[in-house]
């Protein structure tokens, strides 16, 4: 290993401009309640990524974002990309340690594929990016309830009330 090349590394300060970028896509994220554990989807479209690399310098957002939502009672994540017009590149993760259920299930029920915690499939031509937003929300809470979780029904106003407190 080079000695100087380890060093500038661990000395360099970075900048906060990548996370800045990528905080203010996150705030597009939608978030609901699955069982007594959080969910997240990110709608995101090409557009968007040139547009964090350009102004953030972030590549890659998809792998940062899934790493930045990694976060305590959070048991599912999806980004939803429009990368053309009406055909949706969808990854899904799920972590360990808040419900670790099997999104690869969900991925298959759209012809995909991948592992238990990490999965992803396209889905062409399946409705708005509303529509299919709420498919995989109800396909990920009967995926959670079908494991043996309780999942609760709530109103709009109960979800919001219970995702403050979160």
């Amino acid at each position: 290993m080079d000695y100087e090349k380890v060093l500038e590394k661990c000395t360099t300060k970075s900048s906060l401009r990548n996370e800045v970028g990528l905080a203010k896509l996150l705030l597009k994220s939608e978030r609901f309640l699955i069982g007594d554990t959080l969910g997240i989807i990110l709608p995101i479209e090409n557009r968007e990524v040139r547009w964090l690399n350009r102004e953030y310098g972030v590549r890659s957002p998809q792998k940062r974002i899934f790493k930045m939502t990694d976060i305590k009672n959070c048991s599912f994540n999806c980004i939803l990309a429009e990368n053309e017009p009406n055909q949706y590149d969808v990854e899904f993760r799920s972590v360990e340690a808040w419900g670790n259920f099997n999104v690869l299930q969900i991925a298959n029920l759209h012809q995909g594929g991948g592992h238990y915690n990490a999965s992803g499939c396209t889905i062409k031509e399946g409705g708005t990016r509303e529509e299919i937003t709420t498919r995989i929300k109800q396909q990920a809470r009967e995926l959670y309830q079908q494991q043996g979780f309780n999942v609760q029904e709530m109103t709009p106003d109960e979800q919001d009330m219970e995702l403050a407190n979160i």
